[in-house]
């Protein structure tokens, strides 16, 4: 069961860029020079975004390409120092069991780096929806995205006093 909620994530990941492009796009010009240019950043600072390129992208070809993915399940229990002597199962039995998912070579939390995109996708909408309002066709490349991030921050603090 586990595998095929990844894969969900994975893919629900993924397809919010495609929607952008192919979906969201259609809807307004300025929406699609804002798309094309978040695109153009992306690609040509693909060392910069680690989280879209080795993660969201390459995890997302490896399940639909070979059905593989790059997480491993990993057992693991609580260990203190009073069960000294005691085998792995003996202190499963006291402790229980816990299972972890394990991403990359760095053996990462996989939930911990799926967060981290979600996030990643969270800070990129706002940036489009603000340049969108504003009517900006190049807030990637131009380097407002910072100034349009923290606007979005504070129309969300705004909108909830």
């Amino acid at each position: 069961m586990w595998r095929a909620n990844w894969i969900a994530l994975i893919v629900l990941l993924r397809t919010i860029g495609h929607v952008l492009d192919k979906v969201d796009r259609k809807n307004d010009a300025v929406l699609a020079s804002i798309i094309d240019d978040h695109w153009r950043y992306l690609n040509t600072k693909k060392r910069s975004f680690p989280i879209f390129w080795e993660f969201i992208e390459k995890e997302r070809n490896n399940i639909l390409k070979t059905f593989e993915v790059g997480i491993k399940i990993v057992p693991h229990t609580i260990y203190t120092h009073l069960d000294r002597g005691l085998s792995y199962q003996q202190i499963v039995e006291r402790h229980g069991e816990f299972w972890d998912l394990i991403f990359g070579d760095e053996e990462e939390s996989g939930l911990e780096v799926a967060d981290k995109a979600y996030e990643w996708w969270d800070e990129n909408l706002r940036v489009i929806e603000m340049a969108w309002l504003r009517k900006i066709p190049d807030p990637f490349t131009s380097d407002r995205i910072w100034e349009l991030l923290n606007e979005s921050y504070e129309l969300e603090r705004t909108m909830r006093e």
